[in-house]
């Protein structure tokens, strides 16, 4: 399980991983599991996220957008 903690405005992009079939098909990117996301905890404007995916998928920190 990954854990990360996030400011309002800040993201997360869960996408394939690099080095996995780009030609999955849903069922067998999601085999493994569901994606799974925990409110781990919230603190002074910080939310603290736990997240599980299948291995054939990354979670990456963005920064704010740029609006």
């Amino acid at each position: 399980m990954f854990m990360v903690t996030r400011k309002p405005g800040e993201r997360l992009l869960i996408t394939l991983d690099p080095a996995a079939d780009p030609d999955l098909s849903a069922r067998d990117l999601f085999a493994q599991g569901p994606i799974e996301v925990v409110l781990a905890e919230t603190s002074k404007g910080h939310a603290r996220l736990a997240i599980a995916t299948p291995d054939s998928l990354v979670v990456r920190r963005l920064p704010r957008s740029k609006s």
